[in-house]
């Protein structure tokens, strides 16, 4: 286990410090804001709830932040030539595969968790009429599907990321 806490650490490190990191951020929060400002246009008068289009609008956007969290995860560690020194040492592979998957589904997590925060808070001050009967435990469920989602393309992204040598492929 210490192995895979490890490797979580340094990959979330080595995420923090890349421009690459924000920059997905960054698109993948204002690409769900657009399409869902499409949705509550496309969805007025209509009974959909707006949690659900809430997650309708990050959820087309969670595959391209996983790609681009991921594409540099194994890459970094070839190129840098510490994917020798990794290998070498009495651990599984499975703790080093492990450790990125966690680390990138965390970020993807993050960012979903950041755009549930922001879109709340700008609902609370601007519109608090969308927030109105109750919708805490609908945007609960809705996050949680985001985080499963988030999760098989996380998973998809480390594995697509552990075949390529150079980061360029991998995205």
């Amino acid at each position: 286990m210490r192995a895979l806490g490890v490797t979580f650490g340094r990959t979330v490190g080595y995420a923090r410090r890349t421009l690459s990191t924000a920059v997905a951020f960054a698109c993948f929060l204002s690409v769900a804001a657009i399409l869902l400002s499409f949705g509550i246009e496309a969805a007025e008068g209509s009974r959909l709830s707006f949690s659900l289009v809430w997650a309708q609008a990050a959820a087309p956007v969670l595959p391209a932040l996983a790609a681009f969290l991921a594409m540099g995860v194994w890459s970094d560690e070839r190129t840098s030539g510490r994917i020798d020194l990794l290998l070498s040492v009495a651990v599984r592979e499975r703790d080093y595969v492990l450790g990125k998957f966690a680390a990138v589904w965390f970020l993807v997590g993050l960012a979903t968790a950041t755009f549930l925060a922001s879109t709340l808070a700008v609902c609370f001050f601007v519109a608090p009429r969308l927030l109105a009967g109750g919708s805490a435990p609908s945007f609960l469920l809705a996050f949680l599907a985001l985080l499963l989602q988030g999760m098989l393309w996380s998973a998809v992204s480390v594995a697509f990321s552990a075949l390529c040598r150079r980061a360029v492929t991998a995205g």
